[in-house]
């Protein structure tokens, strides 16, 4: 009897650790000395992409319910979108927590999904920080293996996976004349006040998205930020952060780029540049950053 019960429970520790192994995912963190809105390199471009569903960024604590919701409707135009520029897979079957997750920012956000004790992260000089970084995941063993059957299937060479989410960036000075900014993304800056710290990062709103290949390997990464919410001079003094508001995403669904002949919508503009950017390694923007 003894036997028969030592038996059972070795099968079941076997179980338990192929299903461990299934779900192990490897992380990567980059520590950048300036912006690099893309990282990855393909040797062509992708010959039949498509995409995943939007998902919202999974966040360590709750978000307040109107900022949940706000987000939820600049998702819904998100996913709207980008059934202009790829072909959206909406039965994949795949829940959230077993998506790769990606982070653009600073290591000393609360929304940074990595381990602040990370001996890169650790060796960085105290003048250096705030630390920008890119922290991406490979997906678990199961993840790949259903991204390989979705792309057999469904006769797709690369499927794309973009997320909506909250970040803190870095503050940059532009010129000598100590004028500042946040760079939001690849042809996108936001100037924040002058008296604004360089030590203070601001929270952003923002788009990531990874590219992946018919086995799952995320091969490609990028990030384009909608808008960053400044610290006032009384909050800054008082060592606190201005953060993102419902009525922030609100306004943000009807913002335009006047920047550009056209003013597209803000967030139109950044996801179609990202899903150019990633499926293009032979865009101008990505060589210069090579």
């Amino acid at each position: 009897m003894w036997r028969k019960i030592g038996s059972i429970w070795l099968c079941l520790m076997v179980a338990l650790a192929v299903l461990g192994c299934a779900q192990m995912r490897t992380s990567r963190i980059t520590v950048l000395e300036k912006p690099e809105f893309y990282r990855g390199r393909m040797s062509e471009t992708a010959v039949r992409p498509a995409a995943l569903p939007v998902q919202l960024q999974a966040f360590k604590f709750p978000l307040s319910r109107s900022l949940h919701g706000a987000l939820s409707r600049l998702q819904d135009s998100l996913n709207v979108a980008l059934a202009y520029h790829l072909p959206v897979v909406t039965d994949s079957g795949l829940s959230l927590d077993q998506f790769p997750r990606l982070y653009l920012g600073v290591s000393e956000s609360a929304y940074f999904p990595g381990d602040s004790d990370d001996p890169d992260l650790a060796s960085q000089p105290e003048i250096a920080r705030p630390t920008m970084v890119w922290y991406v995941e490979s997906g678990s063993a199961a993840w790949r293996k259903a991204i390989s059957r979705l792309c057999r299937q469904r006769g797709f060479s690369h499927l794309m996976v973009v997320f909506l989410g909250l970040s803190d960036f870095k503050v940059f000075q532009k010129d000598w004349k100590g004028r500042k900014a946040v760079l939001l993304g690849s042809d996108f800056a936001q100037p924040v006040p002058w008296l604004t710290s360089l030590q203070d990062p601001v929270e952003v709103v923002y788009v990531t998205a990874a590219l992946v290949d018919a086995h799952g390997k995320v091969i490609r990464v990028g990030a384009e930020a909608l808008m960053a919410r400044p610290s006032n001079l009384l909050l800054s003094a008082t060592g606190l952060q201005a953060t993102i508001t419902a009525r922030d995403v609100e306004n943000l669904l009807h913002q335009r780029r006047n920047d550009l002949v056209d003013r597209p919508l803000v967030w139109k503009h950044a996801l179609a540049r990202l899903v150019s950017h990633l499926l293009n390694p032979l865009h101008p923007a990505i060589r210069a950053q090579r």
